[in-house]
């Protein structure tokens, strides 16, 4: 799925039990889906509508046994539901997993532990995630970055410029599953900044921009060089109001 206030919650949920998380662009392939899936021996699938029918085909191809369920963020429909039990994977809505969570914490004092969701932080050398490259050149291959991995690179890049407070902001619009914006996302989450996504959409980057104003962001040459083109050709009037 793409960058979104879910795909946050959900991987920083399952690092709170211990779990490791396993990223997918949102523009992968069923074939690729499938490899993955069996690759990782996932049990559990967090996306949106859009990528269910790939999940849904690779589970029908008795390649991935272990994948069981399926957390929809934009919720369960009639014919989502009827795409998911002909493949045999059990549905859930991100809002039914939530009102979950909060049952559970209102129904048990402060000294009691959740049934089955015992807060279990990682290790520094537990798995925390697997990044896989696109697989455009074969089978994907999947590095596996632990959490002292993570927590260094974070580290690393607060040396590089001025420190982050909770007065800036970013605009998440590289995708999630690349380390570079996860790692500048988990800086901006430790330093208490907040965080605007973007619509997904590259031709509408700079408009996002101006409208959530980001004070730093991660970017490579290209998106500077749009920047850059979109600004040149604003009259001064335009350029008054983005300032």
């Amino acid at each position: 799925m793409k960058n979104c206030t879910e795909w946050v919650l959900a991987e920083h949920a399952a690092y709170c039990l211990g779990a490791a998380t396993v990223p997918f662009y949102d523009t992968l392939g069923p074939d690729v889906v499938q490899f993955i899936l069996r690759h990782t021996n996932l049990r559990t699938v967090i996306c949106s509508r859009t990528q269910l029918p790939a999940i849904v085909k690779a589970k029908q191809s008795g390649e991935c046994p272990n994948c069981h369920h399926i957390i929809l963020i934009d919720g369960i429909t009639p014919s989502t539901a009827h795409m998911a039990s002909h493949a045999h994977l059990t549905l859930h809505s991100l809002a039914k997993v939530e009102a979950t969570g909060v049952h559970a914490l209102s129904s048990c004092s402060s000294s009691e532990s959740l049934d089955g969701l015992h807060h279990n932080p990682p290790k520094g050398s537990d798995i925390a995630t697997f990044c896989y490259t696109s697989g455009t050149t074969g089978d994907p291959k999947g590095a596996l970055l632990t959490h002292t991995n993570l927590v260094s690179m974070m580290a690393g890049c607060a040396d590089l410029g001025p420190t982050i407070g909770i007065t800036d902001r970013h605009i998440s619009y590289l995708p999630l599953p690349h380390i570079f914006e996860r790692v500048f996302m988990g800086q901006m989450l430790a330093n208490g900044a907040s965080i605007a996504f973007s619509r997904g959409d590259p031709l509408q980057l700079i408009e996002d921009i101006v409208a959530c104003r980001p004070t730093c962001m991660p970017v490579v040459p290209r998106v500077l060089n749009k920047i850059y083109d979109k600004v040149s050709k604003l009259d001064a009037w335009d350029k008054k109001k983005i300032t």
